[in-house]
């Protein structure tokens, strides 16, 4: 396959080690500097997140400084895969932790980026009758969700991303969610790599994690023969979350909208389905 433009020397040069070195720890602070204002909730920090996320792992800047200088690969434990069948319309797994959980798998940062992270099916030609499943890597889907807002603000707006709510967790949705949960993670993996690079006075803050009361670890939407929607998913309250009334997650499609509750009580979860409601 013949190189892409901007891969041919007679077009531009490659970054030279030092141009590398500068780029990841520039934006490793950027990229702490504008989760920190997020956390503290100021106003469209989400959306610079967003962006430095697409230049740490959507476009392998952090695969090309482990690489490059020769870091070690922070261990991850990844939540179940995403689950595919003929009947998907959304399925969202492989989210990353720092600690093992139960029926985790053990991999690392570059590992989780390059693993599934998302299987959804499209629908569109003529009558919206034409179906196709797409399957994106963490890389993939963290630089989709970047050209949609963030690194670009896009005129079109994938269903996926408005039509999954998860409003329990501060009326986020899906796609707002998973750069949350995966901004944490990989924030706590900068450190470890700057520290080794030799730029510990640059490393990010280590935010605690989780940071919500609840939290989604995997997801399955797929619709039957009569074409009524079915809702899978392991999610749940952390070790010291208040007892209290939480919305874990809503989810429309088609004009209807369902979800499940959690009750937290005397540190044990119970789950509730909503009643299915009309919405416009």
């Amino acid at each position: 396959m013949p190189k892409s433009r901007h891969q041919r020397q007679d077009w531009n040069r490659k970054a030279s080690k030092q141009e590398t070195y500068d780029y990841f720890v520039r934006a490793s602070v950027r990229f702490t500097r504008h989760f920190t204002s997020y956390r503290e909730g100021e106003f469209a920090a989400i959306d610079d997140v967003v962006a430095l996320m697409r230049t740490l792992c959507g476009d392998g800047l952090i695969a090309r400084a482990i690489e490059t200088f020769e870091l070690t690969d922070p261990v991850l434990y990844t939540s179940k895969a995403p689950e595919r069948s003929a009947t998907t319309h959304l399925t969202v797994g492989n989210l990353p932790f720092l600690i093992e959980q139960s029926e985790s798998t053990q991999t690392t940062l570059t590992g989780w980026l390059k693993s599934p992270a998302a299987i959804f099916t499209e629908t569109g030609g003529s009558g919206g009758k034409q179906r196709s499943q797409r399957i994106r890597s963490w890389s993939d889907l963290l630089a989709g969700i970047s050209n949609t807002s963030g690194s670009h603000a896009s005129e079109w707006i994938p269903k996926w991303i408005e039509e999954t709510r998860l409003v329990g967790i501060d009326t986020l949705n899906l796609a707002g969610y998973l750069v949350e949960f995966a901004a944490a993670v990989v924030e706590h993996c900068l450190a470890d790599l700057l520290t080794e690079l030799g730029e510990a006075e640059h490393a990010p803050n280590r935010h605690p994690i989780p940071i919500r009361p609840v939290n989604l670890a995997w997801l399955h939407l797929y619709l039957d023969d009569q074409k009524l929607m079915h809702l899978e998913f392991f999610g749940g309250s952390h070790e010291g979350t208040p007892d209290g009334k939480y919305t874990l997650i809503r989810v429309r499609q088609g004009g209807l909208e369902v979800g499940m509750d959690l009750i937290r009580s005397g540190g044990r979860d119970l789950l509730f389905s909503i009643p299915v409601r009309t919405v416009s």
